[in-house]
């Protein structure tokens, strides 16, 4: 009943509809200078799967997934250290593109 469609665009704005039982939940990306791309999709998906597990709101999660694939992107390395403070600051204080 959860259908994902992942679409990665040439600036690394990562766009994402998810599907569940009869309602569409849509975030069209934030832009990002990319740094460095290795692991941004792994970030990504473990976001959105830890948003699942939880049972937070599904527009919450996939906003919080979209971004934490920005923001890894966004830096050096596979495995930058983002807090969860700054993830959530990042989703308040960007404007999804």
């Amino acid at each position: 009943d959860l259908h994902l469609s992942l679409r990665r665009q040439r600036q690394m704005c990562i766009r994402d509809r998810l599907y569940h039982k009869g309602d569409w939940f849509y975030n069209s990306g934030y832009k990002v200078k990319v740094v460095d791309t290795v692991g941004a999709g792994d970030a990504f998906l473990a976001t959105l799967v830890n948003g699942l597990v939880k049972n937070e709101p599904l527009q919450k999660t996939i906003n919080y997934a979209c971004a934490m694939g920005a923001l890894v992107a966004n830096n050096s390395g596979a495995n930058p250290n983002i807090t969860e403070s700054e993830l959530k600051s990042f989703v308040e204080n960007s404007n999804e593109n």
